[in-house]
């Protein structure tokens, strides 16, 4: 959340400073009756549709009430948009009616991997399947599922899946005979030994991951070198959640930085590297070469490092959501175990909270 409200806020104070980086779209794109009002109170009406399912659900079942929360808001959005649409009813703008079909299915297809992830109700390969059927769902809808498109995918698939257990069984290689001539003590004892400390050892992984992401994707960094950043980190006696996240964040910089960020990859194989005529206006628009999406994208690298900072130096921005450790107590523990009862008339042996 802080991330994405910093990337928010990058662009809003872009657009007041440098308007004609950003041009509104022009009235043409934006369909007959334009605004955003319309979209606003459907916005409010389907978070107050979804509040209301959700209320409904009983506190020992939270997790299906966040679930209904988000999937009752969407259908009814989409719903209240495919009338306006079909209809001719004057329920939404044109914009407006777009806004919610295009954005809509693929937030939902987020949620139902994710979403699904952070409420607990399904492991993260789970998720995943759960991802691939919406996709093929949306897909379907959308008339888009072809049997070509489909084997592509499916080999694509295949093909990352096999790069990433490639990688997997190489850093398993490296860090078993890393591990054999004792070179996990070695670097141990160097992060020990750098000054300053937890400042020192804090600051020296942070550049040396932030750098290894320019030639490095994440999967090397994460199944290489941070497994051999875990027992220093214990032995300074650093939070290893926060670690972890100061880890993720600065991870995160290696989709964007050059040469090799995926990013990067991404963008360039979608934006028009030559001239080309716009299909909303009319205009003829230059084209966006590889050194452009460079140093677009280094003001999103600084904001990566800043929020670094941030969670270095206010800790508690990161644990605030922290649930009270539940101490137990030893005696009402064995009192529990010694209360059981045999089953099946065979004796059970004695157990203790040791």
């Amino acid at each position: 959340l802080l991330l994405i409200g910093m990337f928010a806020l990058y662009v809003l104070i872009l657009s007041i400073l440098r308007p004609k980086s950003m041009p509104a779209l022009p009235p043409s794109a934006r369909g007959e009756g334009g605004g955003v009002t319309s979209l606003l109170v459907l916005l409010g009406l389907s978070v107050a549709v979804g509040i209301l399912t959700s209320i409904i659900v009983p506190e020992d079942n939270a997790n299906v009430g966040q679930v209904l929360y988000g999937t009752v808001g969407a259908t009814f959005a989409i719903t209240v948009a495919l009338i306006s649409k079909y209809t001719r009813l004057p329920l939404l703008s044109e914009l407006a009616q777009r806004v919610i079909l295009v954005l809509v299915p693929p937030l939902g297809l987020i949620f139902l991997v994710l979403g699904t992830i952070l409420v607990g109700l399904a492991t993260p390969t789970e998720g995943g399947a759960l991802g691939s059927v919406g996709t093929i769902i949306l897909a379907t809808l959308s008339r888009r599922l072809t049997w070509a498109g489909f084997r592509e995918t499916v080999l694509n698939t295949a093909e990352l899946a096999t790069f990433v257990m490639f990688i997997l069984v190489g850093a398993r290689i490296f860090s078993l005979t890393f591990y054999g001539v004792d070179g996990h003590l070695w670097v141990e004892e160097l992060l020990l030994g750098l000054p300053g400390g937890e400042i020192g050892f804090l600051l020296f992984v942070g550049g040396l991951i932030f750098v290894l992401g320019f030639v490095l994707d994440f999967y090397e960094i994460a199944f290489i070198l941070v497994p051999l950043l875990i027992i220093p980190a214990q032995t300074l006696g650093i939070d290893l959640i926060w670690f972890g996240i100061l880890l993720a964040i600065n991870l995160q910089t290696s989709f964007m930085s050059p040469p090799f960020g995926f990013s990067l990859f991404f963008l360039r194989s979608v934006a028009p590297s030559k001239p080309y005529k716009d299909a909303a206006s009319g205009a003829m628009l230059p084209g966006v070469s590889t050194a452009t999406i460079y140093r677009g994208v280094l003001p999103f690298i600084a904001m990566h490092l800043l929020l670094i900072g941030i969670v270095a130096a206010f800790p508690q921005t990161i644990r605030v959501f922290d649930k009270e450790v539940v101490q137990l107590d030893k005696d009402s523990v064995d009192d529990a175990f010694d209360s059981l009862p045999d089953i099946g008339g065979i004796g059970l042996p004695p157990l203790s909270f040791d």
